[in-house]
This record gives structure tokens, sequence and C-alpha cells, in this order.
């Protein structure tokens, strides 16, 4: 028989809003230790059933997705041939272009200041006051 604080408690975790990614709806086993009750037969099943994987497999598993996944997508996005026809991701790869050529060859009005002669006004007062 239930203690009357420990049935308190039992219906008061039931009551509560479970949130959205539980999957369990009733009381846990680790309430029924709590009130000195033996686990249920699908507690102990669970315990047997335990993954035999160590921790870090699923670690490297998730970190892989995280590389993975971006990767390809660059990779189709900039590097694979989709042909000669506009695709979807020609605005990235003319992005792409723009911005390397701005790194290489420099900007626009980078450009017109290296293309235009230096004048020789400001190295002529500079003779003539020394």
């Amino acid at each position: 028989m239930l203690r009357a604080p420990a049935l308190f408690r039992a219906s008061a975790q039931l009551l509560r809003p479970r949130p959205i990614y539980s999957t369990r709806l009733y009381a846990t086993s680790n309430l029924n230790q709590a009130n000195g009750l033996p686990k249920p037969d699908h507690a102990k099943a669970n315990e047997e059933d335990k993954d035999f994987r160590p921790p870090w497999v699923y670690t490297a598993s998730r970190l892989t997705n995280f590389v993975l996944i971006p990767a390809t997508f660059l990779y189709a996005a900039f590097v694979y041939d989709w042909g000669d026809h506009d695709h979807v991701f020609q605005p990235f790869r003319r992005w792409a272009m723009e911005q390397k050529q701005t790194y290489f060859v420099g900007a626009p009005s980078e450009t017109l200041v290296l293309a235009t002669p230096p004048s020789l006004e400001p190295a002529e007062e500079v003779a003539s006051t020394s």
C-alpha cells in the first residue's frame, strides 16, 4: 500500500504537463524505486537490451553529420558541373566569382586608382622647398 505523501507525489507527477519530446505517459521506474516498489518487467528488459556501442560512436556520428551535409551542399553548389544551362546554384556561383575577382584583381574603385598615373606636382613642390 502506498503511503499518502507518496500517493500525492505520484498523482502530481502524472498530472504535470509532459514536454513535447517525451514519449512516456506514466511514472518512471525512479518513482517506483523511491516508493520501494520493484522494477517492472519492461524496465528489466530494457537493462538487458542496452546498446553495446561506446558513447563516442554517437558523438562521432553526430559530428560526421554536421560536417558531411554542409560539405555536400557546398560541393554541389560550387564545384559540381551541372552543365551549360542556368540552374538553381547559378546565383551562388556568380557571387563567388565576383568575390574571387574582387580579391585577386581588386575592386573597381581600386583599379581606377591604380590605372590613373600619379601626378608629379607634390613631388616637385617637395623638391623646390628643400
